[in-house]
């Protein structure tokens, strides 16, 4: 796995095929996953937080387009991390206040 920069200052994720199950067990120890797909690409979404998930030609990598997005691909890419709460901790909190109508 690799972090590249893109031209709009923003970072995407580089991975194989093989480190989609790691890759998915770090995205669940930050909180709620989900997978859309749609024609050309998917949705992942951790958190709130999405990425455009692209697949050509068996090189996958998830594309940021926010500051929170970038700051979760970094915590990703770190190996070894058991828990990621500064972003984990911030975002559960705020989709909890917001799933009971309080103001973020």
């Amino acid at each position: 796995m690799q972090l590249l920069n893109l031209h709009d200052g923003h970072l995407s994720l580089e991975f194989g095929q093989q480190d989609w199950p790691t890759l998915r067990s770090r995205m669940r120890r930050v909180g709620d996953v989900s997978i859309r797909q749609e024609a050309t690409h998917g949705i992942v979404s951790v958190n709130g937080v999405q990425f455009i998930l692209l697949n050509d030609w068996d090189d996958p990598c998830l594309i940021s387009a926010s500051a929170k997005g970038d700051e979760l691909l970094r915590l990703l890419m770190r190996t070894g991390a058991r828990r990621m709460p500064s972003i984990s901790h911030r975002l559960r909190h705020r989709n909890r206040r917001q799933a009971n109508g309080i103001a973020a």
